[in-house]
């Protein structure tokens, strides 16, 4: 899955920094919300207090979510270190869970992200993925290697999973 295209990625590649966000809103009246209701909600609070442990615990979180999606989310972490799974236990339903909520999803209320999954590479460029594309695929994506100046593969190339924006009015997204 996307998530395992994403982790192989990281692994090849440390010095992108990767960053995972996560999509929730919160409005007005302090009420958060995912798409896919109060049970996608829950699965986000919970990756959020994953990703307080670091990101390659989230990744690796997702990824075994991925493969096991009607799986108990505890079966995924299980993999989690002892102490991190009692620091996830204890961060869920606390005002720590809604903390890292926020932080998480943070960057894509300050940036109109609105679908996900969605990249941005280089503070610029966003792509979203429609289907999962191969790791070859995603990686010419990220690095630009397709020979443009940005990655914008073409369905020509065989890369209509990854669809490419930019900001229309030359903001970068900043983070």
């Amino acid at each position: 899955g996307l998530a395992g295209v994403v982790k192989e990625f990281r692994d090849r590649h440390p010095e992108t920094g990767l960053r995972l966000h996560l999509m929730a809103e919160r409005a007005s009246d302090g009420v958060w919300s995912a798409k896919g209701g109060e049970a996608a909600l829950e699965e986000t609070r919970r990756a959020a207090c994953v990703g307080e442990i670091s990101d390659a615990a989230l990744l690796s979180y997702l990824v075994c979510r991925q493969a096991s999606p009607d799986a108990d989310a505890a079966a995924c972490l299980q993999a989690l270190p002892q102490e991190d799974r009692t620091r996830v236990g204890e961060c869920l339903g606390t005002k720590a869970a809604l903390e890292a909520l926020e932080k998480r999803s943070r960057f894509v209320a300050d940036f109109p992200i609105v679908a996900a999954p969605a990249f941005v590479v280089e503070n610029v460029e966003i792509f979203g993925v429609v289907n999962t594309p191969s790791y070859s695929e995603f990686e010419k994506t990220v690095m630009g290697v397709s020979g443009a100046s940005s990655a914008s593969p073409s369905a020509e190339d065989g890369h209509d999973k990854i669809n490419t924006g930019f900001p229309k009015d030359g903001r970068e997204v900043k983070r």
